[in-house]
């Protein structure tokens, strides 16, 4: 973004697949091998599935592929067996910079309800797609100012136009919140986002 360098602003955003409460793949699919359990993790039944890519075509965030090998639709486990024997999915506890959470997000001691619920500062991705998605993004407003001619920080770099449309409209008031929270001498939210581990099973 920016029509200078020095008005360069990116950011990485890390995709699964979003383990949405309507999933738009368990919809299309004809031989209806993708489903949804109780707990939430959207799955494919590899010995059902007939390879059709109805739903790698219906998924808004292109998580799902065909495997080339077995002829079948593949996408994020969410490392279900992992899960399953009360450890966090491997990208989670192997990610450098501990920005991945992890937990139910109707437990009020879990990182994921506190960032979600309680501060409101993790949004869906690209909600407008209506699936629901429950994979959550902190949007990256806090990042430096533009550089002005003299050296000197300037306006932000970053385009709230091109994060609302990913994030949803409530990008601004995220901002505002972290704002206000990283001021404070003691912020719940801060210790959330900065203590380990970042997950509660």
């Amino acid at each position: 973004m920016g029509e200078d360098v020095k008005d360069a602003w990116f950011f990485y955003l890390p995709m699964m697949c979003m383990h949405c409460e309507e999933p738009s793949c368990l919809s299309s699919c004809p031989a209806e091998a993708i489903y949804k359990r109780e707990d939430g993790i959207v799955l494919v039944d590899s010995e059902q599935c007939e390879g059709a890519g109805k739903c790698i075509d219906a998924c808004p965030y292109k998580r799902m592929f065909l495997n080339r090998k077995t002829g079948k639709a593949e996408k994020c486990n969410l490392c279900l067996p992992r899960v399953e024997k009360g450890e966090p999915p491997l990208c989670v506890i192997t990610c450098p910079g501990k920005a991945r959470f992890f937990g139910r997000i109707d437990d009020e001691t879990s990182p994921v309800y506190k960032l979600v619920k309680k501060y409101r500062v993790a949004l869906p991705l690209l909600p407008q797609y209506g699936t629901k998605p429950k994979v959550f993004y902190i949007p990256p407003v806090m990042g430096p100012a533009k550089i002005d001619d003299e050296g000197n920080p300037g306006t932000e770099r970053a385009d709230y136009r091109y994060m609302e449309g990913l994030f949803g409209d409530g990008v601004r008031r995220v901002k505002e919140i972290l704002e206000r929270e990283r001021s404070k001498s003691r912020s719940e939210l801060m210790e959330v986002l900065t203590e380990f581990p970042t997950w509660k099973l």
